[in-house]
């Protein structure tokens, strides 16, 4: 099964961020993380996947303000609209998104902040089936 690891170069927003703001500043993140990952979709081009799992990892620069686990939920949904997006999803319902995991927040030696999405192509169970 193909796999693909795609990495937009900024700090994820988080969950928290996201209830403190107003659903304008909401609408502006998802349209920006949205149209970041369809582009790097493209660019990469992945194929159309009929079933998928996906692996979100926060990576930041440093431990200042340290997310949760999952805290980056509205970045990684918005990246998996943008595949969406991109034609590589046809939608993200559970027929087609079938597992997402997020892994713990990690600085890196780097000290950068992004987020990197890894997407795992599944067999296809035809639709609904485990």
């Amino acid at each position: 099964m193909r796999q693909y690891t795609l990495v937009y170069p900024k700090r994820p927003w988080t969950l928290n961020i996201e209830r403190a703001g107003n659903k304008w500043k909401r609408a502006a993140l998802v349209k920006e993380w949205r149209a970041a990952f369809a582009s790097l979709a493209r660019e990469q081009g992945i194929p159309r996947l009929e079933q998928i799992e996906v692996i979100a990892s926060p990576i930041l620069k440093n431990w200042a303000a340290t997310p949760d686990t999952a805290a980056c939920i509205g970045a990684a949904k918005a990246a998996i609209d943008g595949l969406c997006d991109a034609g590589v999803l046809s939608e993200d319902g559970p027929k087609v998104v079938r597992k997402l995991t997020f892994l713990a927040p990690e600085v890196t030696p780097q000290k950068v902040d992004a987020l990197i999405i890894q997407i795992k192509e599944l067999e296809y169970a035809g639709e609904g089936q485990d």
